[in-house]
């Protein structure tokens, strides 16, 4: 078993409000490990996703409210590589991890669901197909338990027109639907496009991330553009743009963003500009409404955030009240390979707060906490060795000292005998195959109108069975049975949920006979069967 050494840090960090933070360094000597997302557990503890290089691992460490580790699990396939997770938790204290496996040469979109003890419930694997890599990069739980993954995929055939996917699990792990958006054919000047983050917008839901469009006024030159994608509550697509317009010449990305209220959306990122010297980055702040209409943008001017700074971008941010923002950062006196850091900033871009960690690396990512704090995770690699650790830090609303958390609590309550250290084995999982298949969002909402009735056996003498789908979707249902001639036969309840009927076909002539079930007099289901020999 690999011993975990986990360094407990207070120093001080300079920075404008000159104050003290505590830190958690997790990692193991002579190893890579990385941070890639945190949540807040129910019980107020938090829960890292990284990456552990010596088990080749998706890492996943319990913690108490102060950092301090009360477990790790180890997300493994066999001898092959298991990349870092993005990590969502529901109200029942269940974890769901999504990323990818290395098989072969080629990435497949994984996902597992864990218990509320960190025990795995099920894992899907999904084959690529033509497609050369399929990865995810967000998920999260639906307020009726189902699962959302987004997924970028790698395209390499030319008759794919899509990298952007949307899956969506029922709680046990049935692959219930699958979305592309933003397809080149009917966006003919993307030429590609990437998905980085999904967030819930009003009552739909955002897609941010950066597409290749073309050049205004030279269509066969493409330039990287901040993406949005708006979906509706049925996550069908309502707008595809790239925020600027068409005719601008805003070139970045979107790295992340938060919702302000129910009608506007602030997405942040990077807008890349091409200077005499070299190519420099600003941070970008940028507003729009769920209609898709651009309320514009504010720019931070690398002059505005310290006289040699020559590059700086945001990669996320969190609301601190109704006029300022803690945004996770990226600047330095370089054109790029800067350390990360954190502004206290307004919706103008007027910072009031910054701070910078040095040796810091990779893609932060950042929570606000239930005593009111922000909890930040990044990548640090040591000088010398560059060995790379998890850092853990937390800090408040003036970038200033966040104290221990003095209180008593209570972790994993239901849970017997967790082990401190677990590798949880997916070589098993399921892998799903022609997934092409899979019905669309559209096709799965429209089914839930109707009650598929399947019969056995058939042909049957004495008796039939009838299997019932989606009952408990469905009010005052009644199965009734025909003869060819349309008299009735047979004509009674289905409860609500129930499953499946059993009649008793005895004394019927033998012939054809149609079941037809019906939601609110309303058909919503029929088979046909054959009685014979009586």
């Amino acid at each position: 078993m690999k011993k975990t050494i986990v360094l407990i840090i207070s120093i001080f960090l300079f920075n404008n409000a000159f104050s003290q933070r505590w830190e958690k360094l997790y990692g193991t000597p002579a190893w890579h490990e990385c941070g890639k997302d945190i949540i807040e557990c129910k019980d107020k503890g938090y829960l890292i996703s990284g990456f552990d290089d010596h088990h080749k691992s998706n890492w996943l460490i319990k913690t108490d409210i102060n950092g301090e580790m009360l477990w790790e699990k180890h997300i493994k396939w066999d001898n092959t590589t298991v990349y870092p997770s993005w990590i969502d938790q529901n109200e029942k204290g269940e974890t769901v991890a999504a990323s990818c496996v290395y098989i072969g040469s080629t990435q497949w979109a994984s996902i597992v669901k864990l218990d509320s003890c960190g025990e795995r419930q099920w894992c899907r694997v999904f084959d690529p197909g033509n497609r050369f890599d399929g990865v995810f990069y967000d998920v999260m739980f639906l307020d009726n338990g189902n699962i959302l993954a987004l997924e970028y995929v790698n395209i390499i055939n030319s008759n794919e027109k899509v990298n952007i996917y949307l899956y969506c699990l029922s709680p046990d792990g049935k692959l219930i639907w699958i979305k592309p958006y933003a397809s080149i054919d009917d966006y003919p000047l993307m030429d590609g496009a990437f998905g980085r983050k999904i967030d819930k917008f009003g009552n739909g839901y955002i897609i941010l991330g950066h597409g290749w469009w073309a050049f205004p006024g030279n269509p066969n030159h493409v330039f990287l553009r901040p993406l949005i994608i708006g979906l509706d509550s049925m996550f069908n697509e309502k707008y595809v743009f790239p925020f600027g317009g068409y005719n601008d010449s805003i070139f970045g990305m979107v790295c992340g963003g938060i919702q302000l209220n129910d009608s506007v959306y602030m997405a942040v990122g990077t807008r890349w500009i091409v200077g005499q010297d070299a190519l420099y980055s600003n941070g970008l702040m940028m507003c729009f409404n769920k209609k898709g209409e651009e309320l514009g943008y504010r720019q931070i001017l690398n002059e505005k955030v310290g006289p040699d700074v020559k590059s700086n971008f945001i990669i996320d941010i969190q609301r601190i009240n109704d006029s300022l923002f803690l945004a996770v950062s990226n600047y330095g006196n370089h054109y790029e390979e800067n350390p990360f850091g954190e502004f206290v900033l307004d919706a103008d871009a007027h910072i009031y707060y910054k701070d910078t960690i040095p040796n810091t690396v990779g893609d932060p990512r950042m929570i606000i906490t239930s005593d009111s704090n922000y909890l930040v995770i990044h990548t640090i690699q040591q000088p010398v060795t560059y060995k790379q650790d998890i850092l853990l830090q937390k800090v408040n609303d003036t970038l200033g000292s966040s104290p221990f958390n003095p209180g008593t609590f209570v972790y994993d309550s239901l849970c017997q005998d967790i082990l401190p250290y677990e590798e949880i084995d997916i070589t098993d999982c399921m892998v799903m195959v022609g997934i092409e298949d899979t019905p669309t969002p559209e096709q799965y909402y429209a089914s839930l109108k109707t009650i598929p009735i399947k019969v056995f056996p058939n042909p049957a003498k004495d008796k039939v069975k009838f299997e019932l789908e989606n009952t408990a979707l469905h009010q005052n249902i009644w199965l009734r049975c025909y003869d060819v001639l349309g008299k009735l036969m047979y004509n009674g309840p289905v409860i609500q949920g129930q499953r499946g009927a059993s009649i008793d076909i005895s004394s019927w002539p033998s012939g054809m006979y149609v079941a037809l079930v019906y939601s609110n007099g309303e058909a919503a289901g029929k088979c046909k069967f054959v009685v014979e020999g009586n």
